[in-house]
């Protein structure tokens, strides 16, 4: 039944969601009754120093080592259906959310969409095992970025 289950699993990455470009704000200012509009760029107040900034729109995402084909064998290969939740039926998708340090090291891992504590908690237990990703870059630089994972576990009877 737990093989049955586990060949079941279905995995569906959807759109890496919230892992796009830095977030840009936009300043209207009046001169001479002509509007014209300026874009403030936030990177100035961020040093070279400051990792903890975390990127919420970048120019290139980040990408697990081997691309999205190598990320679903990994979870194939490492995510199990907790045998309670099997027993009980219960499914879902479930949304991590982490960050995706500018060395590629995982950190910051929460539940962004709960579903159950069981199949949270295997959905954390199973980033946690993640190997160091391809970073993020903005303007030809690594850097911390957001990134949303959601892992689907759905029983096939």
């Amino acid at each position: 039944m737990k093989r049955l289950a586990l060949l079941g699993i279905c995995i569906l990455l959807c759109f890496p969601i919230f892992s796009q470009e830095e977030k840009v704000a936009e300043q209207v200012t009046n001169e001479d009754s002509e509007q014209s509009v300026a874009t403030a760029d936030f990177s100035q107040f961020f040093t070279e120093e400051d990792s903890s900034y975390v990127y919420e729109r970048v120019d290139k995402k980040a990408e697990f080592p081997g691309g999205t084909m190598e990320l679903m064998k990994f979870l194939k290969l490492n995510l199990n259906y907790p045998q309670e939740a099997l027993e009980e039926m219960i499914q879902g998708r479930v949304y991590v959310q982490f960050v995706v340090k500018k060395n590629g090291e995982i950190t910051d891992i929460v539940i962004a969409g709960p579903v159950h504590p069981l199949l949270d908690a295997e959905a954390v237990r199973v980033v946690k095992l993640m190997p160091k990703w391809i970073p993020a870059e903005f303007n030809g630089k690594a850097v911390n970025s957001r990134f949303t994972l959601p892992l689907l576990f759905k029983l096939h009877i």
